[in-house]
């Protein structure tokens, strides 16, 4: 099969010669760049690590993600907003699925400061 590529915004795409080149850049501009944009990156990869290493500002809605044992620290905790106590806790990454109306936002662990 003879294919070509297209790259917009480090975005790398190959495709068979008989889809239309346009079809490729219209798709690329209506779904990827609007991500790019809100998450005021340059590239899919930048984009990739900002989720993997939230800042510490950047709260995760129950409703976009679950945590998972990869996001949680070594004894399996996250923080998570308390809707209770109206405050950030730390708890178990399971708790935050198995009471979604208490814990609304979570992030990771913030990693120990360096010396």
């Amino acid at each position: 099969m003879n294919t070509k590529e297209i790259r917009i915004n480090n975005l790398l795409m190959k495709y068979s010669l008989d889809t239309k080149e346009e079809d490729y850049k219209y798709l690329l501009q209506e779904y990827v760049k609007p991500i790019l944009d809100a998450a005021n990156c340059k590239s899919i990869d930048e984009v990739i690590e900002k989720l993997k290493h939230p800042t510490p500002d950047r709260w995760i809605s129950v409703e976009d993600r679950l945590p998972t044992k990869e996001d949680a620290d070594k004894e399996g905790n996250v923080l998570a907003w308390d809707e209770l106590q109206d405050k950030a806790v730390e708890v178990i990454y399971a708790s935050v699925s198995k009471m979604k109306i208490r814990f609304k936002f979570w992030q990771p662990l913030p990693t120990k400061p360096q010396k």
